[in-house]
């Protein structure tokens, strides 16, 4: 399943909880794509557990699980020149000439995301064959 949480990205945790609860899934059997400064625009990294980083919408997702032990897949978007833009940097429409990297960042993305859900599936069949949740 695929959902995009209606929340503000603050808020992000209320919808990711609201929704395992209702699937009756664990945390460690979700996947989160978020945007990330902390990378250059087009670069994309995987993660299985840690910190927020500062990003609010995985430390949401972080509080109210109560966990760190989710998937993510981080998006770079780059980082503006003064740290006090980054709220308007983040939420402001990329640029005509980002299009073309932006479309080839878009399609690695779905790449990844879709080996990640293929690994995470297997783990997860692993987990419950050795009698683990």
């Amino acid at each position: 399943m695929i959902a995009k949480p209606m929340t503000y990205m603050n808020n992000s945790g209320q919808a990711v909880k609201s929704l395992i609860s209702a699937l009756k899934i664990l945390p460690n059997k979700v996947l989160v794509i978020h945007d990330d400064i902390d990378l250059p625009l087009g670069k994309i990294k995987m993660k299985t557990k840690g910190g927020d980083a500062g990003q609010r919408g995985v430390r949401s997702i972080t509080e109210r699980l109560g966990t760190d032990q989710f998937y993510r897949v981080r998006v770079g978007v780059g980082r503006p020149d003064n740290s006090d833009d980054i709220v308007d940097y983040v939420l402001t429409a990329f640029t005509e000439g980002e299009a073309p990297l932006l479309n080839e960042v878009v399609e690695e993305a779905v790449r990844r995301i879709e080996e990640t859900l293929v690994q995470m599936n297997k783990r997860n069949h692993q987990t419950e064959e050795n009698g683990e949740c």
